[in-house]
């Protein structure tokens, strides 16, 4: 916050030149990865933006159980997680244990791309990592998707974890 005003452009950040975010998460002492690098081009010095952060919890965890409850399976959780981030209307949402392949790798379906094709146009799922089963490629687990009615998402970046 600066004067009052909540924004999600950095204060006093120059119209029409690139900035580059990346993003983490916390939850009492648990701190996660960083996600990888996004790009955003502010069109002017203040843009108000929506955001939001979820974890959809990794589909590994399905029938585990948590605080006395069993674990639905993605298979259910996904049509809710859907709904109430649509009921939100975000600008931008931060996902977190997005990673797992749900059909065999080489389909290149990951829990956040179920998530993304369950909430539909207009939201999109920005580009920061790559996808597939390349060699030495890493999931993060750490997803941006974005409202593409009201944003644009700048090129991808993506990192590897080498050795």
């Amino acid at each position: 916050m600066h004067n009052g005003y909540e924004q999600f452009t950095p204060y006093l950040v120059a119209p029409g030149r690139p900035y580059y975010f990346r993003i983490f998460a916390m939850s009492g002492r648990s701190i996660s990865g960083y996600s990888d690098e996004v790009s955003a081009t502010p069109l002017n010095a203040m843009q108000p933006i929506r955001v939001m952060t979820y974890n959809i919890l990794k589909a590994s965890q399905d029938g585990k159980a948590e605080d006395g409850r069993t674990i639905a399976p993605w298979s259910k959780r996904q049509v809710a997680a859907a709904r109430m981030i649509r009921s939100m209307n975000p600008d931008v949402v931060a996902i977190e244990e997005g990673e797992p392949w749900m059909d065999p790798p080489l389909d290149e379906v990951r829990q956040v791309d179920w998530l993304v094709t369950r909430l539909g146009p207009p939201y999109r799922l920005a580009a920061t990592e790559p996808v597939g089963t390349a060699s030495g490629s890493h999931q993060t687990g750490n997803y941006i998707i974005y409202n593409a009615d009201r944003w644009t998402a700048g090129s991808g970046h993506s990192w590897y974890r080498i050795g």
